[in-house]
């Protein structure tokens, strides 16, 4: 239902649907996702929101009213952080957030976003921790062991969620690719008249929001969404060639084919013309209704996530790294995924603990089928 209407928004030349139980059962799909503020976006792009019922207008409306005054919130906090840096004279570059939305939508209420990502260098990581801290956002959450990013978080008032910042220093699990964050550095841009904030280029984002999506296993209509989005606000200048150059070269080659092939598949009239051969072996395993019902129980649900786990990899060597380690992971992640991190057990305690969860949550998940 949603992604023939989504298809529908991107062409003013197609008819919205008109009758009242379409979108009755569409705010269904829309609320699922979180996806109200993107849907009330191409909407008003194409001048059509009068088109649709007064109850529909109204619900997109309120869920947009709400995403901007989080967002106008986040960006105040993101501004007096990027200020800091800019002060201590450490570079730092905005992933994601508030700048995404108002870059590639053009407004505050066009996109949900909750946290803060910022991308520094590596060798700056400690530097920009202290200012986070000295800035309030004093909770340390766990590092994720092999991870690329540290986490703060700081209470809100009257929420039960704090307010993340996540420092990264780079966009892929260390040792799974050639991805160097150097490039990406190399071609961004200051904002405005900073010498130290500073922005990605289009085609860079482009690549970061391809591999965000992949990495949550495109299980939410957004990625789709900010994926289509970026690539028609960059347009056809796009340099499809230097995209699959690269992604050979760094590695990443199957990440991004297999994120592009299931976007393209659910929109294939969204499909640029000079895009290269999509094709990917491990799309097959991808279902939309998995995404939409989390009771949908199918072989294809656990055989899409064992390939984004195991076999979206370049490399043979990867691929049985990436095993190795899920099957006997070091210490330090073992404990993490036990969430027995502090403990003082062994290697092999935390390795019975893990299998041990394992094999319940495997237990569960068979005598739900």
């Amino acid at each position: 239902m949603l992604r023939p209407f989504i298809t529908t928004l991107h062409d003013p030349e197609l008819p919205l649907p008109s009758e009242t139980t379409w979108y009755e059962k569409a705010l269904t799909d829309i609320e699922h996702f979180s996806i109200s503020p993107q849907i009330l976006f191409y909407l008003e792009q194409r001048n059509a929101v009068h088109q649709t019922p007064v109850f529909f207008q109204k619900a997109l409306k309120q869920q947009a009213n709400q995403a901007f005054l989080q967002n106008l919130y986040i960006k105040r906090k993101m501004e007096q952080i990027l200020a800091a840096f800019e002060e201590a004279h450490i570079y730092v570059i905005p992933l994601k957030g508030t700048h995404f939305i108002e870059t590639y939508f053009g407004k505050l209420s066009a996109r949900w976003t909750s946290d803060i990502d910022l991308l520094i260098p590596q060798a700056e990581l400690s530097q920009a921790a202290a200012v986070v801290r000295d800035l309030g956002f004093t909770i340390d959450e766990e590092p994720i062991p092999a991870h690329f990013h540290l986490s703060f978080s700081q209470a809100l008032p009257h929420s039960n969620i704090p307010l993340t910042v996540e420092l990264h220093w780079g966009l892929l699990q260390e040792r799974t690719s050639q991805l160097s964050m150097d490039e990406f550095w190399a071609e961004s841009k200051p904002i405005q008249t900073s010498e130290y904030i500073r922005e990605l280029s289009d085609y860079h984002t482009f690549y970061m929001i391809c591999l965000h999506g992949w990495r949550h296993h495109l299980n939410c209509l957004k990625y789709f969404i900010d994926i289509l989005r970026v690539i028609s606000v960059i347009g056809p200048q796009f340099d499809w060639k230097r995209l699959e150059r690269e992604m050979i070269r760094q590695g990443t080659e199957q990440r991004i084919r297999k994120t592009l092939s299931i976007v393209y598949q659910q929109f294939p009239h969204l499909k640029p013309v000079n895009i290269f051969p999509l094709t990917s072996n491990t799309t097959r395993w991808w279902e939309y209704e998995a995404i939409r019902n989390h009771d949908y129980k199918t072989y294809k649900q656990y055989a899409n996530m064992f390939c984004f786990e195991f076999l979206d990899f370049d490399s043979p060597r990867d691929r049985l790294r990436k095993l190795a380690t899920w099957f006997i992971p070091g210490q330090a992640m073992a404990a993490y995924e036990c969430k027995a991190v502090g403990d003082e057990d062994s290697h092999g305690s935390s390795l019975f603990k893990l299998y041990k969860q394992r094999w319940g949550q495997f237990a569960a998940m068979i005598s739900r089928k």
